[in-house]
């Protein structure tokens, strides 16, 4: 029904879930201080439901937005933020995925020793079948 659709429009953990959706794909296209601002508002949203998880994860996408677009010291302060979180709840996969891309950023800014010591972490946490696992390895091979 027109009710229906009209209500999950206004369902805002949906609404955030879309602007982090643009924000990944305005990343994608190389365009990271719009797909900043998207994870902001995104942010806002949660921050206004109390889901702790989703603003973990939305403060892990607007951190690799930041570090993207050369903001690296924001980056690292939205990925620590998040890595508090999730550490929390317990959830180590995505804790795990943070703490690598914690270790890309630091690679990047030349902080190579750091940067392996974060990627091996994020391997110890992960399932060597996982995606994220060969993702993290490949990380690694690039920086060591």
């Amino acid at each position: 029904s027109v009710l229906t659709g009209k209500a999950l429009r206004q369902d805002p953990g949906r609404q955030a879930l879309r602007f982090n959706e643009r924000g990944a794909q305005l990343r994608r296209e190389g365009n990271p201080g719009r797909a900043a601002e998207q994870h902001r508002v995104a942010l806002r949203i949660l921050r206004g439901l109390g889901d702790q998880h989703a603003e973990a994860l939305t403060l892990n996408n607007l951190a690799l937005a930041l570090a993207q677009g050369g903001a690296d010291a924001a980056a690292v302060q939205h990925f620590e933020q998040a890595l508090g979180v999730l550490q929390e709840l317990g959830d180590e996969e995505h804790e795990a995925q943070v703490i690598a891309n914690l270790g890309v950023v630091r690679s990047r800014q030349g902080r190579s020793e750091e940067a392996v010591s974060l990627l091996h972490e994020a391997l110890d946490k992960l399932p060597p079948e996982s995606p994220a696992y060969r993702q993290v390895e490949a990380q690694l091979q690039r920086a060591s």
